[in-house]
């Protein structure tokens, strides 16, 4: 059953969250009851290959209603994207978004923690979400929480970047394709930029003690193929990573959540690891 209701408008929009030159802003979407007690957040990241994608568009203020109607505190984070001349997404490349786009995600999830308290978010219970695009950072982001080489990027440092579970939808683990590979770096051959991709990869950084993961890809993919998110299983059964899965007949890459039964599953994950346990701060290691 599909739900109709209009498109939510954030309780507060544009709010600064990296230095005052940065473009970048994000949304906070704020439950309709709030309480007393500190409440869990959500930081989710938009898709776009990279090159678009905005948290004004409608999946994203989709996700962030259905997730804010649930109880969560809603941050919908815009992040650097790869720069064209022009703003033609066609045209040759000027910068690349690698590894500024990082950088920007773990900032969102410190901005939340230092300012905790002026949204009533829980700081030990922050999860992530992201689509395609989106849910690649949110999983290299999840996974990288304590390699000092990359957990060193970004604003609000002396704030953590670990969270405590992840919702990736139609994300890529790995970026070693001719396909992915040129739509995160300027199409480059991939032997150009093997190592940054490499690094960019979030299958790198599995490792045991990881936050849980709940995974959503539609079988029908032409853009993420399913075999990928076999092997993210794969690979998370193999490091001891706590997931689930959903994997739809139909829905292709970019599927925006209109469907009410996807839901339920994703918020009982989400409730598991964020609304049941206060103590729910577990996030990911460093690399050994």
């Amino acid at each position: 059953m599909e739900f109709t209701d209009s498109l939510a408008e954030p309780t507060f929009a544009d709010v600064t969250y990296l230095s005052d030159d940065r473009t970048e802003k994000l949304d906070v979407y704020l439950p309709a009851e709030m309480g007393s007690e500190l409440r869990p957040a959500i930081v989710h990241f938009h898709g776009g290959g990279w090159k678009s994608g905005d948290k004004a568009y409608e999946r994203e203020r989709r996700i962030s209603r259905r997730l804010s109607e649930s109880g969560y505190v809603t941050f919908s984070a815009n992040y650097r994207l790869t720069t064209y001349a022009d703003d033609k997404p066609d045209g040759p490349p000027i910068q690349s978004c690698w590894p500024d786009n990082l950088a920007d995600c773990k900032s969102a999830i410190r901005f939340v923690r230092a300012n905790a308290g002026r949204f009533g978010v829980d700081p030990n219970r922050i999860g992530l979400t992201g689509a395609s695009a989106g849910a690649h950072l949110a999983l290299l982001t999840a996974f990288t929480a304590g390699v000092p080489e990359l957990d060193s990027l970004g604003s609000w440092a002396d704030q953590p970047s670990h969270v405590a579970c992840v919702v990736s939808a139609y994300g890529p683990h790995r970026l070693d394709t001719d396909n992915l590979g040129s739509r995160f770096h300027f199409g480059q051959p991939l032997a150009d930029v093997e190592e940054i991709l490499l690094n960019a990869s979030p299958r790198r950084y599995f490792h045991r003690g990881g936050p849980p993961v709940y995974v959503f890809h539609p079988e029908d993919d032409d853009l993420v193929p399913i075999t990928m998110a076999h092997e993210m299983l794969d690979d998370f059964r193999r490091e001891g990573i706590e997931h689930e899965f959903d994997f739809p007949d139909t829905g292709g890459h970019g599927l925006h959540f209109t469907q009410d039964a996807y839901w339920p599953p994703i918020l009982r994950f989400l409730d598991r690891h964020l609304m049941d346990s206060k103590e729910s701060g577990r996030g990911s290691l460093p690399l050994s």
